[in-house]
């Protein structure tokens, strides 16, 4: 394959190029240690070219020839029929209006749900690069590609209705490069509160799964979830004051189907001598994230019970992390990330989001001022490598417009609102969090219970931080909905730890008795999204 002109040409310029293919054998070299590292890498795409005739050209012709496959073909292309499309790059009138790219600044382009999904892998490909210096010394990431339109795999502008190219691939990307040359600037580093964007948000009926006659156990957790294969998940539960842990197979409509192994705390944890001075130290395994080598890391709720495990009898509570090489069989401790201010007060746990170049993690802080529904981060590079030690990086809680307050000792700000319900359950974050990629927007789940009602409810955000007026999406009297679980729908392939979530989702709910916690159910609900035009 050959490259006949430079993709500067053709995209915008936070897009940093490569021109590898002929180039000097000195231009592919990393920069020497003397030279020093660049702070960003390096990002390009692979330009194929078939659209100048020949045999190629024709057969990519019959292979975009029918409609279904219309909207991968270059914004160039004339559509003769249903099953008949010309492509001719070599035309004067299209070589023009490619040297002058004015038309990648159109302010809006349809909205899909692909674009994001692209930024989301070049996002942590990026940190990936960043992270891995001793195999990645070329500091660079390649995108297969620029038009590989038949074969899947294409940035560059695609045909649609009306005659206008579609850019919205190439707008996805430029937004995680802007992002990242912005966030090398400490004083752009502070989120700033946005105006929210409109959403359709429906959310369908009410289907068991499973009734309190035939539930497994009690439950008392938020599911960890990873992918098994094309058409299953694994989904890990923690019981028994967190001493021992479940790990079961199944699907989105039989998330237990079968139960793959029982391990003791013990058994699945490696504490690394940490916590020896304590009756009982639980902990709850609540969320996983695969990594691109495919080891995993994994958020755990921690309790710490100066005699037998028991509700408020002076335990201390925290939320840690564990890192594992082996597909989540056996983790290492690493430690803990945040607690409450006051660390008698249960810190939840824990919905988590990879946001740009950070995790963040949601938590219920305890403080002077009472319980708060708070957020705390850190970035990813840090995080791992730590982790890869065995150890933790600092975290900070977000409280006054900045990330200044220590994960372990600060007062975080409420970042969701605490409902006013009367007495009850307030707001509380033994929920879930997954970036949407449909809306192109961060979601997080709460719960609460008061005037003998349990809530259930769906709060959206562009930047994780400030959210939108929450949506209800599940309630009933009598009844506690504490564990909330992202699932994809069964048709959804494209996430590996229930992370993302596209148009179409689940939200499994525990239901609770008000009065015996361990009467338990299970239901989810089927939740569909677009996004609006903006208001």
């Amino acid at each position: 394959m050959a490259m006949k002109r430079l993709l500067t040409t053709l995209l915008l310029a936070p897009l940093a190029m490569l021109h590898s293919v002929g180039a000097p054998e000195s231009q592919l070299q990393p920069a020497s240690p003397a030279q020093g590292r660049p702070s960003r890498p390096s990002v390009g795409a692979i330009r194929w070219d078939a659209w100048s005739g020949g045999r190629v050209t024709e057969e990519v012709q019959r292979t975009l020839g029918p409609a279904k496959y219309h909207d991968r073909l270059p914004w160039f292309a004339e559509v003769k029929g249903d099953k008949q499309v010309r492509i001719d790059g070599s035309r004067p009138g299209i070589m023009d209006r490619e040297k002058d790219h004015s038309y990648h600044r159109q302010a809006v382009f349809p909205a899909r749900a692909a674009p994001a999904e692209i930024a989301s892998h070049l996002q942590r490909a990026l940190t990936f690069v960043r992270e891995h210096e001793d195999i990645c010394a070329a500091n660079t990431s390649i995108i297969y590609a620029w038009n590989e339109h038949d074969e899947g795999g294409w940035l560059s502008p695609t045909w649609a209705l009306g005659g206008q190219p579609n850019t919205s691939r190439l707008d996805a990307i430029r937004e995680v490069l802007s992002a990242r040359k912005a966030s090398q600037n400490p004083a752009e580093s502070v989120p700033k509160p946005i105006s929210p964007r409109p959403a359709k948000v429906t959310v369908g009926p009410r289907e068991l799964i499973r009734g309190r006659d035939n539930m497994p156990f009690v439950m008392d957790s938020t599911l960890a979830t990873l992918r098994r294969d094309q058409n299953s998940w694994f989904f890990y539960h923690t019981v028994d004051w967190g001493k021992r842990i479940e790990k079961w197979r199944g699907t989105p409509s039989n998330p237990f189907e079968a139960r793959v192994w029982q391990k003791s705390r013990d058994e699945l944890f490696d504490l690394r001598g940490q916590y020896t001075n304590v009756h009982h130290a639980g902990l709850w395994l609540l969320n996983i994230h695969r990594l691109p080598d495919g080891n995993l890391l994994g958020v755990v709720h921690v309790e710490l019970h100066p005699g037998p495990p028991a509700v408020n009898s002076g335990e201390k509570y925290a939320l840690g992390l564990v890192f594992s090489t082996d597909g989540g069989d056996r983790w290492v401790y690493c430690g803990e990330i945040v607690r409450p201010q006051d660390a008698a007060g249960n810190v939840g746990g824990a919905p988590f989001l990879v946001v740009g170049d950070y995790f963040h993690v949601y938590f219920n802080d305890q403080g002077p001022s009472g319980r708060r529904a708070a957020v705390a981060r850190a970035p990813v590079a840090d995080v791992l490598k730590a982790a890869r030690r065995g150890s933790v990086t600092p975290w900070r809680k977000f409280s006054d417009g900045a990330w200044e307050q220590d994960g372990l000792t600060g007062y975080g700000a409420a970042v969701l609102p605490q409902s006013d319900l009367g007495p009850g359950h307030p707001i509380d974050l033994h929920a879930d969090a997954a970036w949407n990629r449909a809306l192109g927007q961060y979601m997080v789940t709460s719960w609460c219970f008061g005037r003998g009602v349990g809530r259930l409810r769906l709060h959206l955000s562009d930047d994780a931080i400030h959210f939108e007026p929450p949506i209800l999406v599940d309630e009933e009297p009598g009844q506690w909905m504490p564990y909330s679980t992202f699932l994809t729908v069964e048709g959804d392939r494209e996430t590996d730890d229930m992370n993302a979530v596209g148009a179409e989702f689940f939200l499994l709910i525990n239901h609770k008795s008000a009065t015996n916690y361990s009467v338990n159910s299970l239901w989810r609900r089927k939740i569909t999204v677009s996004p609006q035009p903006s208001r």
